[in-house]
């Protein structure tokens, strides 16, 4: 089986650790324990833009509520731009208000629950949410290089560096499936 058709598998964060580095220098970026994720230095993204994901997956999304974002972060280590794809997913429709909250950061979204995601070599952060509509999943894969800036006169946007968007786009449809199945499976554990 090759690794961009291995199945997903989440390891539960216990004490805190580094789960995000650098891609230019190896730092670390981002600690996370069971409940809580940190930094060492203030904001490790600067600026973001929505994702257009719909344009670059097979289906409709059937069942399915999401949003993706690709941010922009510059470490302090080594001063390097990165960019860091995100993207949130929970079954079933959902109103503006949690789109709000959940989607965006705009509000409390309570205590997350932390996984180490797998899939062959590859590793990132999933943050479980519990909500009145089920279980939210988060993703925030590790931080990669940028070879233009992503950053335009309105900040990060995809007219600004539309092939970086692309490629991000791309990314996360290749992943898509795997993603979706790991959904429905916590849908199942929710349920339990």
């Amino acid at each position: 089986m090759t690794a961009s058709k291995s199945r997903i598998t989440l390891t539960a964060i216990g004490p805190e650790q580094a789960v995000l580095r650098c891609p230019h220098c190896n730092s670390d970026i981002l600690f996370a324990s069971a409940h809580g994720i940190r930094t060492l230095e203030g904001y490790w993204i600067d600026d973001g833009d929505t994702l257009q994901l719909a344009d670059a997956l097979d289906d409709d999304g059937d069942g399915l509520s999401f949003y993706g974002c690709l941010g922009a972060g510059t470490q302090p280590c080594c001063g390097r731009e990165y960019g860091v794809i995100g993207v949130c997913m929970i079954m079933g429709d959902v109103t503006d208000d949690f789109e709000q909250v959940y989607f965006r950061k705009c509000g409390d979204m309570g205590q997350s629950t932390n996984f180490v995601a797998r899939r062959g070599k590859r590793t990132w952060l999933v943050e479980r949410y519990e909500t009145n509509s089920g279980p939210m999943l988060e993703h925030t894969f590790p931080p990669f290089f940028v070879s233009e800036s992503m950053s335009g006169e309105n900040g990060v946007s995809s007219c600004a560096a539309p092939k970086v968007f692309a490629t991000a786009a791309a990314f996360v449809a290749d992943q898509w499936p795997e993603l979706v199945a790991l959904l429905k499976e916590q849908m199942v554990v929710a349920a339990r």
